[in-house]
């Protein structure tokens, strides 16, 4: 038995497109193929682009219950002891769903269990204190945020005799 061999020969358009040399068709299977692809390719390169500003431009909820300031400062240290503990946040907070909770070194609550909005701004959350000896104070804060978006966390700080 004789092996035969077989050449294919491409020849291409004046506009690029592959012509089949026995049927002077163009290929239409790989074109349409590849075509598919690179259409595929853009459109998920669009749809990244576009989830991506959204997660990062588009979508400032995120930063709603983010604490801006802290009174007394995290890990600061005092000479006289704070009446009140202010936590300050970038956006308003639910009062039913947001409270703080101030403990001394021995595990001892030691705040008047108040925790309120301020009055005239609702991003501000304070709780009044009971008289505070020299020691190391931790607080615990939990907000709502008006947009949905609960935070939480934690902070210490110092109060000290003065000179």
């Amino acid at each position: 038995m004789a092996s035969q061999s077989v050449t294919i020969v491409t020849f291409r358009r004046r506009d690029g497109a592959a012509i089949d040399a026995e049927t002077a068709e163009p290929r239409r299977s790989c074109d349409k193929i590849f075509g598919v692809i690179i259409r595929a390719r853009r459109v998920a390169s669009a749809l990244a682009h576009v989830l991506f500003w959204v997660a990062t431009v588009a979508s400032p909820a995120a930063a709603h219950s983010v604490p801006t300031r802290f009174e007394p400062g995290r890990d600061a240290t005092v000479r006289s002891a704070p009446r009140e503990v202010r936590i300050l946040f970038g956006g308003d907070i639910e009062p039913a769903f947001s409270s703080i909770e101030v403990k001394d070194a021995a595990g001892r609550r030691v705040d008047k269990g108040d925790a309120r909005p301020d009055e005239r701004r609702q991003r501000l959350l304070r709780v009044g204190l009971h008289p505070l000896g020299p020691g190391v104070y931790r607080v615990s804060w939990q907000i709502l945020a008006v947009d949905g978006h609960r935070n939480e966390g934690t902070y210490v700080f110092t109060v000290t005799l003065p000179d």
